[in-house]
């Protein structure tokens, strides 16, 4: 049996994700990241000591976007991962980054199952102000304030701020500070998918969706 469409994949992909790649409980799992100011999104984010980014491409789905999103993933994740039906496997080899890893998902029995096919290498292209968009205005200036790097900036727009801190901090203290501000973030807001921590995905909901 196919898996025809990304909605049949990402449930049992999240579900399955921890005992997958070993993550701790307390990660964080965010659906529909958005970047680059939401010029683009991440189909599955997971944000721990690091970030994983996994692009989500079911039967039906084409590679044609992929050269451009894998241009967006690779200015923000620490690892990045194309989650694919077989049928995609070999065209996917073709356009991927060596460091990208790749996942291969399947259907067997009603259930969908996930291997992965080749482990991501930590990426080295990450770009600091993409970095920095991840944080609201107010996340910005507190960690300005807290570096002492806040002065005559307080009234800026948050792109300015943005490009203040990214030109301020090394790329991987500004990741650590990012990483830290995401995972105390205590709301979302209204218009963003709510994260989910690790230890509250099971794999008791991998088989495939009643129609």
């Amino acid at each position: 049996m196919g898996i025809e469409h990304e909605a049949l994949i990402r449930p049992a992909f999240m579900t399955n994700l921890r005992s997958l790649l070993s993550f701790d409980a307390e990660w964080l799992v965010i659906e529909e990241l958005g970047v680059e100011n939401g010029a683009a999104r991440i189909d599955v984010a997971a944000v721990g000591s690091s970030v994983f980014g996994f692009e989500i491409k079911a039967a039906a789905d084409s590679l044609g976007r992929l050269h451009r999103q894998v241009e967006h993933y690779d200015r923000l994740v620490d690892y990045a991962y194309l989650v694919c039906t077989e049928n995609h496997t070999e065209g996917a080899q073709r356009v991927l980054p060596e460091g990208w890893g790749i996942i291969v998902t399947t259907a067997e029995n009603g259930e969908i199952r996930f291997s992965v096919e080749r482990p991501a290498r930590r990426n080295l292209n990450r770009h600091a102000e993409s970095l920095a968009r991840l944080l609201w205005r107010g996340e910005v200036l507190a960690v300005l304030g807290a570096l002492g790097l806040d002065r005559g900036v307080k009234r800026k727009s948050a792109k300015a701020l943005h490009c203040h801190l990214a030109t301020c901090v090394g790329i991987d203290q500004l990741g650590e500070m990012v990483l830290d501000r995401l995972l105390r973030r205590e709301s979302w807001g209204t218009r963003l998918r709510q994260p989910t921590y690790m230890e509250q995905l099971t794999a008791t909901g991998d088989g495939l969706p009643s129609r």
